[in-house]
């Protein structure tokens, strides 16, 4: 007779389901994903398709994955709601030295890009 834990382990198993070392997390595959390889801890995945440089990345350990600016701790998402709630590029440059003027076009590239994709 198996265990409860070995039990469970199979049943993931079989539903494609793995466990993520670091963060405990049951990822489940889809169908259409299955054999391709699986972004990795650590690992960065750039967006680049239409874009001149890759200033958008995402990485699984930082700030639990979400885009981020250059790698750095500064998201898509941070900037575009400063920007909404009224700040200029400027006050946010001033605020995150970090950040450069070019740095803005390419959160409003991700975001437009983001933006047309339609779940089906």
């Amino acid at each position: 007779m198996q265990s409860g834990r070995s039990l469970i382990a199979a049943r993931r198993q079989a539903a494609g389901e793995t466990r993520n070392e670091t963060s405990q997390k049951v990822v489940t595959e889809a169908p259409a994903l299955a054999g391709r390889p699986r972004l990795q801890t650590g690992a960065v995945r750039r967006f680049v398709r239409g874009m001149d440089d890759a200033r958008i990345t995402i990485e699984p350990g930082k700030r639990s994955g979400p885009p981020s600016i250059r790698g750095l701790r500064v998201i898509v998402w941070d900037v575009l709601g400063w920007l909404a709630a009224g700040k200029t590029e400027d006050q946010i440059i001033e605020d995150y030295p970090e950040l450069e003027k070019d740095d803005f076009r390419a959160v409003y590239e991700y975001a437009a890009r983001v933006g047309r994709r339609v779940a089906l």
